[in-house]
């Protein structure tokens, strides 16, 4: 016992010794360092600063992922793996523009201004915007990133403008002509699957829709990526200005829109860890 007690202080020593030795030789390093720093002061800086720039050159190279699925779902997930294993077979799944809309005054939704607006804004998505793409720079529009049947040419979504036609000639400015198409509609398709808070009379077939405080016009994507994801960048920038905001208001997303909410969040982040990064050199030179 006694040897081995021995034998432990002996490395004991030894190992003090090593370290009092390194951390001697370490602070002549640094104090070495610092005086050569300390006489060429403007010399030291720029060199950190070619260093720096040298290492953010890379940053040219950079390609952004935002998109929740492929940046935040931990891939060990089940819900990551079912995801991926539908993209493989099936691909990558449809992807919708969601616009929510309801009457400025908060009053009825199937009125004949709110609809008439409702009206552009279709029109307006359908057929009034294109937008190039990021890949090729082709212009595109609704009729090329929307969901078809196979063998189709028609997007295969609709919604209750139907109606009408989607025409807003065909749309009487009558409240019960109005009303009467859409209660025709709700003994086919209830109004609760388009419509919020809607005032239904009657039982039955009788049944007849009277108001409704808020409608929501679903337009189906072909894709989550490609074309249709440049179109849903363009349709959340500009659809704001097809319709009149003292009759109607709206909200509108769609996945994209999550995935540019984080884009900004990052993109604004990146210059203030540049600008953090720069100061910490000068500071440390």
């Amino acid at each position: 016992v006694k040897a081995v007690s021995r034998t432990m202080s002996g490395v004991a020593l030894r190992v003090a010794a090593l370290r009092a030795r390194a951390h001697e030789r370490l602070g002549d390093g640094f104090d070495a360092l610092g005086r050569r720093v300390s006489r060429n002061p403007y010399s030291t800086s720029m060199a950190s600063l070619v260093v720096l720039l040298a290492f953010c050159s890379g940053l040219n190279f950079l390609d952004e992922e935002t998109r929740s699925a492929y940046l935040w779902a931990p891939t060990r997930a089940k819900a990551y793996r079912d995801w991926n294993t539908v993209k493989d077979l099936f691909g990558e799944q449809q992807n919708s523009l969601i616009l929510y809309a309801r009457p400025a005054d908060g009053g009825n939704v199937f009125d004949y201004a709110p609809l008439r607006e409702l009206m552009k804004v279709h029109t307006f998505t359908t057929e009034g915007l294109t937008t190039k793409t990021t890949a090729t720079g082709e212009r595109v529009g609704f009729n090329d990133v929307c969901d078809k049947h196979p063998r189709e040419t028609k997007c295969s979504a609709t919604n209750f403008l139907a109606l009408w036609d989607y025409k807003e000639k065909k749309l009487k400015a009558n409240k019960d002509t109005i009303l009467n198409s859409i209660s025709a509609l709700h003994n086919v398709v209830t109004v609760n699957t388009f419509a919020a808070n809607a005032v239904v009379k009657g039982e039955g077939a009788d049944e007849r829709v009277k108001s409704a405080s808020a409608v929501v016009l679903v337009y189906r994507l072909n894709s989550t990526s490609g074309p249709s994801y440049d179109f849903e960048y363009a349709w959340n920038s500009a659809v704001d200005s097809a319709v009149d905001p003292e009759v109607l208001e709206i909200g509108h997303l769609s996945e994209r829109s999550f995935d540019d909410e984080v884009d900004r969040l990052v993109s604004g982040d990146i210059p203030l860890f540049g600008a953090g990064m720069v100061i910490i050199v000068v500071y440390l030179s």
